[in-house]
């Protein structure tokens, strides 16, 4: 009796560990696609550094005529439907965060050089999904 009982839990931890690597090839194929969707786009770009695990991707595009960066995040999670960012030595008091719907796991930011904070967060419960710190600097 218990050994059948472990050999069912066991059959039922393989089916978990199974379903949870589909679930990370899957991930890790839409990331990939974003990447590619990006140097499609023939985007002059840098991953900009990214101080935590996160799932949020950063590309830099050149410098636009107003000394602008566009910035493209990708965010991987499902659950990410909105991304805030702000440049903490600006804005100290967190009064002034720029905050944009994802569309199709991207959104767009053009900023200044500097070094902001961004998290995604879902909509459902506004739970921050991820947090990270990035410098926006002209490329070498």
């Amino acid at each position: 009796m218990q050994k059948e009982k472990d050999n069912n839990n066991l059959q039922i931890l393989r089916e978990i560990q199974k379903k949870e690597k589909e679930e990370e090839n899957i991930k890790n194929k839409k990331e990939e696609e974003a990447r590619e969707i990006i140097k499609n786009m023939r985007i002059n770009s840098t991953v900009i550094r990214n101080t935590s695990s996160s799932p949020l991707i950063f590309y830099q595009k050149r410098q636009n005529t107003n000394n602008t960066f566009e910035v493209m995040i990708y965010c991987s999670d499902e659950r990410c439907s909105f991304i805030g960012i702000h440049n903490p030595q600006v804005n100290s008091n967190n009064r002034y965060i720029n905050l944009q719907v994802i569309q199709n796991h991207f959104a767009i930011f053009n900023l200044l050089p500097g070094t902001y904070h961004v998290c995604s967060y879902s909509k459902e419960s506004l739970e921050n999904i991820g947090f990270v710190e990035v410098t926006i600097q002209p490329q070498m």
